[in-house]
């Protein structure tokens, strides 16, 4: 049985099979938000670990599975990025550029990165973020599905609660340089999937499915799914995708 998490869960044997489920999902969402809003804006998050977003840019890169994905009406954003320059290896921003741009046939200025190593970047990320999502029609105005990954001290990208717990801003910058989106912009999304992946976080998956955590932002109208393999389970057993509840 898959760990009692909000709203369904994808449990699945290995990783691999875990972040080909994303992505799965990632082309079922695109294609269904290209066809009623005629865009597709989707925030991916390297807090936790630059690993699991590289294997899924290289998921949707290389398996022909995902050719249909409409990357020309694609915005990608981060959720977060490190104080870095776009070329260091820690870039959240030089990871889509690595992968997706040049590769996809996404316009370059549809990539939008944090730049999080200037000053002002957390008050220049929310006002194009506004700016962007108000082009939209009234009412959708917000994100079409955001990507979170768990780390093994229970913290879902970089929404440490400590630093972001309670602020009324879209986006800020954190005690260690770094930027990110808040649960409050992240709140708004359609769907928000969650990467809980390796047996280090499978203390922390725990806390969060006896209810001891919340690292995940409440979706106001949205769905959460959570994408589980066999080593992070508490239960240590493998399945085919099931939701629960």
């Amino acid at each position: 049985m898959p760990p009692p998490l909000r709203d369904t869960v994808a449990l699945q044997a290995t990783v691999e099979d875990a972040i080909g489920c994303l992505a799965q999902d990632f082309l079922l969402q695109s294609i269904a938000c290209v066809r009623e809003f005629g865009s597709f804006h989707v925030a991916v998050s390297g807090g936790g670990s630059l690993v699991l977003l590289e294997r899924l840019c290289r998921e949707l890169m290389v398996d022909p599975a995902y050719r249909s994905l409409p990357w020309r009406e694609t915005h990608v954003w981060t959720v977060d990025d490190s104080a870095v320059a776009h070329d260091h290896p820690e870039s959240v921003y030089g990871v889509l550029r690595d992968f997706v741009i040049g590769h996809s046939g996404i316009p370059r200025g549809q990539v939008h990165g944090m730049s999080a190593f200037r000053p002002a970047a957390d008050v220049e990320y929310e006002r194009a973020l506004v700016g962007s999502l108000s082009c939209r029609p009234s009412g959708h105005d917000r994100l079409d599905m955001a990507v979170l990954a768990l780390g093994a001290g229970g913290i879902a990208g970089r929404l440490d609660p400590m630093h972001v717990g309670g602020t009324e801003r879209l986006v800020v910058r954190l005690p260690d340089g770094s930027v990110t989106m808040t649960p409050r912009m992240l709140s708004g999304s359609r769907f928000l999937g969650v990467v809980a992946v390796g047996g280090e976080v499978r203390g922390a998956l725990e806390r969060v499915s006896r209810g001891e955590i919340d690292p995940v932002p409440t979706l106001m109208g949205g769905h959460t799914r959570w994408y589980v393999d066999h080593e992070a389970s508490p239960q240590g057993c493998a399945a085919s995708v099931k939701s629960h509840r």
